[in-house]
């Protein structure tokens, strides 16, 4: 609920929190459900609206090594920390 909460205070706009809200919460059912594909299609259409969330790549980078896919998840890792 913390993410969604940064989220809301950094976006603003209330159609696009709802939209970034609404895949935040079908890519955690995904994960949930081990179906580790569709979680990363929805972190990643959140991730595009607000790319300052970083606990969105985080997630998807855990979704790519769930699914040991190791190239994306790097990248998404560097991404996050600068390099």
């Amino acid at each position: 609920m913390g993410l969604i909460l940064t989220i809301l205070l950094i976006v603003g706009n209330k159609e696009d929190i709802k939209k970034i809200s609404e895949y935040i919460r079908k890519g955690m059912t995904a994960v949930t459900e081990k179906n580790y594909r569709e979680g990363i299609k929805y972190f990643k259409l959140a991730f595009e609206m607000d790319t300052t969330q970083a606990p969105l790549a985080y997630n998807i980078a855990c979704c790519y090594s769930l699914l040991n896919i190791k190239d994306p998840a790097i990248s998404l890792k560097r991404m996050m920390n600068g390099k």
